[in-house]
């Protein structure tokens, strides 16, 4: 579990990740979800498009609008889907070796997408799956479970935190005089 502040660049991380996961092993399913097909369209396609612009015409992973994945050149896929509206149903299938959700604690269903969707198709792969988030200041109930998540995450050993004064691309000028960030989370700078 990644709990961390806005513009830290989770996504980016994330999306970097499930790229150099997918190329490195031949064949393999990466499921992303995130909060709406809209954040897809804003935030996941502009990012994996900056990522993948000077990767060789041969070796680039292709969009495959009619199954909502890219296809990688080995092939692998990643699927992505927003949780809105029931969406992340399109998340189900027979294996996946690496599952992330995008803004946990803003996606529908998160027990849901990761206990009934995503787990179950870890069990025949030992996949392993990724929860990011900042934390919503409104009490919801994804956000509950993410911070549920977050908790059961530390005792295992699996927990990883940043505030937005790690942000090695703010300066601190940037950060003295910037919005609030840090102060709407709910976990505290160490």
């Amino acid at each position: 579990v990644i709990n961390s502040s806005r513009r830290w660049g989770k996504t980016t991380v994330l999306l970097l990740y499930a790229l150099i996961y997918a190329i490195k092993n031949p064949n393999s399913q990466v499921k992303i979800a995130t909060t709406t097909q809209k954040a897809l369209r804003k935030t996941i396609f502009p990012i994996m498009r900056m990522l993948i612009a000077d990767a060789p015409r041969n070796l680039k992973p292709k969009w495959d609008g009619q199954n909502g994945c890219y296809k990688i050149f080995n092939g692998s896929e990643i699927h992505v889907h927003g949780t809105d509206a029931q969406r992340h149903d399109g998340l189900r299938g027979q294996r996946c070796d690496l599952g992330i959700v995008d803004e946990a604690a803003y996606c529908s269903d998160l027990h849901y997408v990761v206990q009934d969707i995503l787990l179950p198709q870890t069990l025949t792969c030992n996949g392993r799956i990724i929860l990011a988030s900042t934390p919503s200041k409104k009490v919801t109930q994804s956000g509950e479970e993410f911070k549920d998540f977050c908790l059961q995450s530390q005792v295992q050993d699996a927990y990883f935190t940043k505030t937005i004064y790690e942000n090695k691309s703010l300066t601190p000028s940037t950060l003295a005089a910037g919005p609030p960030y840090a102060a709407s989370t709910w976990y505290h700078r160490s």
